[in-house]
C-alpha cells in the first residue's frame, strides 16, 4: 500500500505524538541510593537529606519532590496532615519516585507521627528476593558492622500473616535510631527501614 505526500506528513506527525505521549508517561523519578549514605556526620542512622522529626512540607522540599496525599491516616477525612500536629500517625508514598537499590528498585515510604518524621521505608517486591535479602544484608554489615540484634515476627496484616525477621543496626552515640532489614521471603517482600523508633508490629 503506497501512501500519498499528505498522508506519509500525516502518519509522521501521529508517530511524533505518540512518542511524546510515551516520554510524558515515563515521568518518574529514578534515585539512586548507596547504603553508605544512610548515616550523617554524628553517627546517626536517616534517610539522606533529611533530618528526624521534619515535618512533611520540611521533607519535600529537602527532597525535591511532592509526596501526594497519604496512602494511610490516622484521622477521619477530611485532615490536613501538612497543617496539623496533633495525630496518631500518616504514611506518605509519593508513586512517581523509584529508588535504585543495588541492584533493585524499591518503592519508598515516610512515616510521620504529630507531623514530624520518624521512618523512612523502602519496599522490595520483585526479584529474586533472597538474593536482594542476602547482598543488602552483606552490604549494610560491611558498612555499619554486625547486626545489634534480630527478632521473629508474625502479624495479621489486611487479612494475612505476615512472617519474617527484623535485624536491626542499632546506634546509640547521639539519640537511639536503627536501620532494619525487615525480611518477609515467604510473602515475597523485603523492606529496608531507616528508624527513629524500634519497628512496633
Amino acid at each position: 500500500m503506497r501512501y500519498n505526500k499528505k498522508q506519509r506528513c500525516l502518519l509522521a506527525v501521529t508517530f511524533v505524538i505518540i512518542i511524546f505521549l510515551l516520554c510524558s508517561c515515563q515521568s518518574s523519578t529514578d534515585i539512586k541510593l548507596d547504603l553508605e549514605e544512610l548515616h550523617n556526620e554524628n553517627g546517626e542512622y536517616l534517610f539522606p537529606n533529611t533530618e528526624w522529626g521534619m515535618s512533611v512540607e520540611e521533607v519535600e522540599k529537602s527532597l525535591g519532590y511532592d509526596f501526594g496525599e497519604p496512602i494511610v491516616g490516622s484521622e477521619p477525612q477530611p485532615f490536613d496532615y501538612r497543617k496539623n500536629t496533633e495525630y496518631a500517625g500518616a504514611v506518605f508514598s509519593p508513586h512517581d519516585v523509584n529508588i535504585k537499590l543495588l541492584d533493585s528498585y524499591a518503592d519508598i515510604s515516610f512515616q510521620f507521627k504529630s507531623n514530624e518524621l520518624i521512618s523512612v521505608t523502602l519496599k522490595i517486591n520483585n526479584g529474586n528476593l533472597e538474593k536482594i535479602n542476602k547482598d543488602i544484608f552483606d552490604e549494610l554489615t560491611r558498612i555499619y558492622g554486625e547486626e545489634t540484634f534480630r527478632k521473629d515476627v508474625d502479624f495479621e496484616y489486611n487479612g494475612s500473616t505476615i512472617k519474617g525477621t527484623d535485624i536491626y543496626w542499632e546506634n546509640t552515640d547521639t539519640q537511639t535510631n536503627y536501620i532494619v532489614l525487615s525480611s518477609h521471603l515467604e510473602n515475597s517482600f523485603v523492606e529496608l527501614v531507616v528508624s527513629y523508633i524500634e519497628l512496633d508490629k
